[in-house]
């Protein structure tokens, strides 16, 4: 068989839709799933890890993001 959305996944999941969580997940791809690879020295330092990520302070990051 073939892979299909149903009508509420497609309200989700498609990119056209006006509800569409696909920039969300493609921030997550590029962030989130970026930090895991400093999840270790977030827990031994107890601090954000997108500066080491990214090179930019979380700060400046959610200024730009939410201007």
């Amino acid at each position: 068989g073939y892979y299909s959305n149903t009508d509420v996944s497609a309200v989700y999941l498609v990119k056209s839709s006006p509800r569409t969580l696909y920039h969300m997940m493609m921030y997550s791809t590029q962030t989130v799933y970026t930090c895991w690879q400093y999840f270790t020295q977030a827990v031994r330092e107890g601090k954000c890890q997108y500066e080491r990520a990214f090179g930019k302070s979380s700060q400046e990051i959610f200024e730009a993001v939410y201007r």
